[in-house]
């Protein structure tokens, strides 16, 4: 999608993904602000998010999720992108809030990511 690194996150279980963690993401959360949201809403519908406040748009069939927000009456977005871990020049997201969101969260598989994490020591 070439959206400025600056101006995105990977969240959700990405964060894990990338670790090696778990082998299967399921789909993919970007949590966008400035030019990198104003570039995703030009490729599909705007729409309300599932969850909290924030909107978002679907992309590749509802695999890949770009949302200008994550819970943005607990995190800011510029906070959860200014403080995310850089894995190979890309943002994601801090373990400390994906934690909290899988616990939040409470779905089965967010469950089973929870223990994943426990197991490496958040």
């Amino acid at each position: 999608m070439q959206l400025p690194v600056k101006d995105f996150v990977i969240a959700g279980s990405g964060p894990l993904f990338v670790r090696g963690w778990i082998s299967d993401p399921h789909d993919l959360d970007i949590v966008a602000r400035g030019s990198a949201w104003q570039m995703s809403k030009a490729l599909g519908a705007v729409q309300k998010a599932p969850y909290s406040t924030t909107q978002h748009v679907q992309l590749f069939d509802g695999n890949l999720e770009v949302l200008d927000g994550w819970f943005p009456e607990i995190w800011p977005v510029d906070e959860l992108i200014n403080t995310a871990d850089i894995i190979d020049g890309i943002r994601f997201m801090a373990l400390n809030v994906v934690l909290e969101t899988k616990l939040m969260m409470g779905r089965e598989r967010d469950l089973e990511h929870v223990e994943v994490l426990h197991a490496h020591g958040y």
